[in-house]
């Protein structure tokens, strides 16, 4: 790939791209099984936790890529913080035509649904082996969610972002965002079909 190595970027003003490279020997999680995270909620991120950030992100990002998951929750790998990450397929090699290793990372993201439409996918997950569940998601949500940015004086801040998802990027958002919950897609297919069972 023409520029692998290329991970992690965040768009701020005026759509400049900033980026970062993935350490070399970054290790990798070990992705527990949704039973083992059933129901276990995560806390909100605070900057208390700043030291242990990059260490994280660049693990979570190297699981996603090892495991070739879209998207991955710190609730999936032991870590009950509100952090998720998510391979950005907008972002395309413009010589090979091909996504980049891209992700974004999210702090304390939330969500709310604009309008009532909603769609069925089938979606799989890095915590269920095996198995494929047809979910329903609403199809465009307002997404929120922070960044730590330093100020003039050198002390770290939260930033919150706001951006409008819809369809894939939708339900990607609201898959990741159930895990922070304790929610698995086998918990949400339950709640969608309580008379059934897959």
């Amino acid at each position: 790939m023409l520029t692998d190595g290329l991970i992690i970027y965040t768009i701020r003003e005026k759509m400049r791209l900033e980026t970062t490279r993935m350490p070399k020997n970054t290790s990798i999680y070990k992705v527990l099984p949704w039973h083992k995270i059933k129901n276990l909620k995560a806390a909100k991120v605070n900057l208390k936790d700043l030291g242990a950030f990059q260490t994280i992100f660049w693990k979570m990002i190297n699981t996603c890529i090892v495991e070739n998951g879209i998207g991955l929750a710190a609730t999936q790998v032991g870590i009950f913080k509100q952090i998720i990450v998510i391979r950005d397929f907008d972002i395309i090699d413009i010589v090979k035509v091909e996504p980049l290793n891209t992700f974004k990372v999210y702090l304390n993201p939330s969500w709310t649904n604009v309008g009532p439409d909603k769609i069925k996918s089938t979606e799989s997950c890095l915590s269920v082996d095996g198995s494929d569940y047809s979910i329903e998601r609403y199809k465009t949500i307002a997404f929120k969610w922070e960044e730590v940015v330093f100020g003039e004086d050198g002390k770290p801040f939260f930033q919150e972002h706001k951006e409008t998802l819809e369809d894939f990027r939708s339900i990607v958002a609201q898959h990741e965002h159930d895990h922070l919950k304790g929610i698995s897609i086998p918990q949400r297919w339950e709640m969608q079909n309580p008379r059934n069972k897959k």
